[in-house]
Parts: C-alpha cells; structure tokens; sequence
C-alpha cells in the first residue's frame, strides 16, 4: 500500500423544497439538469402546495430523474429536512425553488471537498449574482457589497451580522447536517444561519469561493411586511442568548457586544419601517419583539432601545435632538450604538 494523497469519490443529492412555485420551478430544475458535474439524485418536496407545483414536477420527471415527494405544508425547514432524510448522497445541494444554478455550480462547490481535509469541510460556499422577478440582473457578486466576512474563522464572525451563506449557493456534507439536527424547524428566517453556526461549532471547517455560482431571486414577497420573519427573528435570537454568554477569559462580550445590539438594532429598523408605511400591527410586533430581549439587556441598553423608540414614535422629536445625537456619536466614532 501506498501512501500518496487520496482523492476521495461523492455523491451529490440535490434538495428543492417548493411551496406554489410554478412560476419559476421550472427554470430551478432546468439549472440542476444543465450541470457540468452531474448530481447523483434529485429530490423535489412539494411542501403542500396549492397551485400546479407538482403537476409540473412529475411532467420534468418523465426527462430528468427526479424523486418527487408530497407533504403538509410545514415550511422551508421542514421540506429540507424531509428531502434530506430520503436522500441517499454524501453531500446535499440546496436549491430554492425560484433561485438558478450556473451551470459549472456543482463542479467548482465540489472541489474542496475531494481533497483531505482537516478539519473535515463541513460547507463549501460561493457568492451569487441577484436577480428579480423578470430575471433582470441587479448585482454581480452579493457578498463583496456586505459586512459578512468570508470564509468563517471565528464564532464571532458568525454571530455578529447575517451569515450570507445562502443555502442555494451552498453545498453541506451530509454527515455534518445530520450531526446538528438539520435546520430548526421552528424558523421560518435565520434558519440557514442557525444552522451554519451550529455546524461551525461542531469544528467542522468550511471554504468559500469567491466567484458567482448562482443567481439568486430577490422579488415584491421578499421585501413584504412579515410577521412569520419577526418571530422566527427573536427565537433565533433568544436562541442565541441562552447559548453564548459574554467570555471574559477571551474578552468576547458574546451577549452585550455582539448578539444583543446585532438584533435589537434590525428590529428598531424594522419597527421604524412599520412606523413610516402606517403598518401598525407590524410595529407593535416589532415592539414587542424588541422588550422580549430585555431581560437579556443591561440598563444602559434597554434605555437607549426606550429613547430610539420614543423618538420613531414622534418624529417631530428627531431635529431637536439631532444636534445632541451627533455629538454623542462623534465621541463613540461615528458607530451608532
């Protein structure tokens, strides 16, 4: 026997969860078929839904080989983790429903994992170029615009601003997945990156692709009002907070510093959004979302969310205390909380 490197074979099992996807599961499946690297299976879940989804699946399945299954709507976690308990790969590619795959996708995310590695490679993931409704091209590589810092190298890293590991840029080893328990099925938004941290704080490792794989759709529905959104936002965040606590042997303030004006500053945004288009329902729950963390906040905190709230609610407030404000935050550097 030898003792040269390894390369080392894997299966890919593609996973799509669709709920009333007609309009572009089509053109979804179609990017999986057009791969440069073949995927080993194709796994449709129809997440109950109530338009031609599925009727235009099983007639894609009569040219390319799909496995489609069918059941109760129970959300994107769910149809995942119901795709990936009957597939039989050793790696999952996720596809949402009206997201497309360049056709050398599967070919460059499999690359890292071929080798040895070690740690073992948990994910591979690329940037993605966005596109909207009609197809129509917005931005070339996503992830180069935001705070994200790619590939992850620490727990704070992960915890401080959205991941950007976009399960449709992603490829997850499948060990990994079954390691954490999949996605939380109770979030319907921030599952990816519950699940992303949880796989990095297993020790898995992950690499990054600088280079834009896929197009990912943002439409109208995406930037709707969301009640589902905010509550899936405070259980993930809670979450969190019952599981980091601030480190003061490594001087990582996890709860007061990362994680705690991470969400309560989205939150405030979204509150303030609600305010300026007169949706008071989503206001309120913003709100209310916003004192459900503090219990986890120091006073000084709490009273800042308090004033910000205050002032949101009577605008007329902001150009008094504006010249105050920038004081205030000339003497913190620019850096608003």
């Amino acid at each position: 026997m030898g003792f040269g490197h390894s390369k080392i074979e894997k299966n890919i099992s593609v996973v799509i969860p669709v709920y009333n996807g007609k309009k572009y599961i089509e053109k979804a499946i179609q990017s999986v078929a057009m791969q440069t690297v073949p995927p080993y299976e194709i796994i449709v879940v129809d997440d109950g839904s109530t338009d031609d989804s599925a009727f235009i699946v099983a007639e894609l399945a009569k040219k390319y080989p799909i496995k489609l299954f069918q059941k109760e709507n129970g959300g994107q976690s769910s149809a995942r983790n119901y795709g990936v308990r009957f597939s039989n790969g050793d790696l999952i590619a996720f596809l949402d429903q009206d997201d497309i795959w360049f056709p050398n996708h599967l070919e460059e995310l499999v690359k890292p994992f071929l080798e040895n590695s070690y740690p073992e490679i948990g994910w591979v993931y690329s940037t993605v170029d966005e596109i909207g409704e009609n197809d129509e091209l917005y931005t070339i590589d996503v992830l180069s615009a935001g705070d994200s810092i790619h590939p992850k190298k620490t727990i704070g890293q992960c915890l401080s601003v959205d991941m950007f590991v976009i399960p449709s840029a992603t490829i997850v080893l499948k060990k990994a997945f079954d390691d954490v328990g999949g996605f939380d099925e109770r979030l319907s938004g921030y599952e990816d990156d519950d699940l992303f941290v949880n796989i990095f704080r297993k020790g898995y490792g992950n690499v990054f692709i600088n280079k834009s794989l896929s197009q990912w759709r943002i439409h109208g529905r995406s930037c709707s009002f969301s009640s589902k959104m905010g509550t899936s936002r405070i259980t993930y965040a809670k979450k969190l907070l019952e599981r980091y606590q601030d480190d003061y042997v490594r001087g990582c303030k996890y709860r007061t510093d990362i994680i705690l004006p991470r969400f309560a500053k989205i939150i405030i945004s979204e509150y303030k959004r609600g305010i300026y288009f007169n949706n008071n329902n989503y206001a309120k729950q913003m709100r209310d979302n916003l004192h459900e963390l503090y219990p986890y906040m120091n006073t000084k905190l709490k009273l800042k969310c308090n004033v910000r709230l205050f002032i949101l609610k009577h605008p007329f407030l902001k150009s008094l205390l504006y010249p105050f404000v920038k004081i205030y935050r000339a003497g913190r550097g620019g850096l608003p909380w």
